[in-house]
């Protein structure tokens, strides 16, 4: 037999033990450390991490990780299992536990010179995610081709995929157009919004999220180059983007510190004041927070 069905019959042995032993592996999880994610996300065994979610949302994280894993030297879980347990109201995802703290949590323990650093890091990977093409020129979507999903959209969301930007910015304009349906002054703020979104941008791979608290990473010293990136998680948001779109959600994110966000702003994806600027006008429509 071959390396690789043997790999495959051992992954399906451990899978099937996983399921069955879950109830117990839950009831000792208690032994550690909670871990980023909040309580959807627990520690298994000393090697396995179970995430839990809607099913499609797993399904469509999981897609994207194992895409970035084949085609960058991104740091990500490996995926072992995505299943629904009868009886619970949320799939399951089990991955490989990645080493590592938040950097949400070192932040302020960081110097000027390690923060630049780490933001370098964090730089050269986001280049690696803008350099893989779309399946098709202009196509945006994510990874498993399914409804796009973007907490900036609330449950409504843009749906898609969609064939190019004009598009995806029709259906971003039109997620809130009951707003102005008996409110002139609104639908003619939201004409003049759709007129000023270009429909021309290169069109890249995006994480969607990068909030601090979803990037792991070490600190052995007090130099620079003792800050290293251990992980990326939390991808269900990951697809193919107008190149803004990274810069928009990043600075769309709520917790992550205001010097974490100037500063990766400025050295990880800078630019793109008036596409976050249009963004905001149109998100601001429904209120403060503005999601829909």
């Amino acid at each position: 037999m071959q390396p690789s069905i043997l790999s495959y019959l051992w992954n399906l042995i451990c899978n099937q033990a996983r399921r069955l032993f879950l109830p117990y592996l839950l009831r000792r999880s208690h032994k550690y450390p909670k871990l980023n994610g909040g309580p959807n996300v627990q520690r298994l065994t000393d090697s396995i991490v179970l995430k839990s979610n809607q099913y499609d949302l797993l399904c469509t994280e999981a897609a994207a990780i194992r895409f970035v894993a084949r085609n960058t030297s991104i740091p990500v879980p490996e995926i072992f299992d995505i299943w629904q347990p009868r009886g619970r109201k949320y799939a399951c995802m089990a991955m490989s536990f990645m080493e590592g703290e938040t950097l949400a949590r070192v932040w302020k323990r960081l110097t000027g010179e390690q923060r630049i650093a780490v933001l370098g890091q964090l730089s050269g990977y986001i280049r690696q995610l803008r350099a893989l093409s779309p399946p098709r020129a202009g196509w945006i979507g994510n990874v498993g081709f399914q409804r796009i999903y973007d907490r900036l959209y609330g449950t409504r969301g843009p749906g898609g995929p969609f064939q190019s930007e004009a598009e995806f910015n029709d259906s971003h304009v039109s997620v809130y157009t009951h707003w102005g349906s008996d409110n002139p002054e609104i639908a003619l703020k939201l004409v003049a919004i759709r007129r000023a979104m270009r429909d021309d941008h290169q069109i890249c791979f995006t994480h969607g999220d990068l909030f601090n608290r979803n990037i792991l990473v070490s600190v052995d010293g007090p130099e620079p180059e003792d800050v290293k990136i251990t992980a990326i998680l939390d991808w269900e948001q990951a697809g193919w983007r107008p190149e803004y779109w990274e810069a928009v959600k990043l600075a769309w994110v709520n917790g992550s510190s205001w010097e974490y966000t100037k500063m990766a702003r400025e050295l990880v994806v800078p630019g793109y004041d008036e596409e976050i600027r249009t963004t905001f006008d149109l998100s601001y429509i429904v209120g403060p927070g503005g999601i829909v």
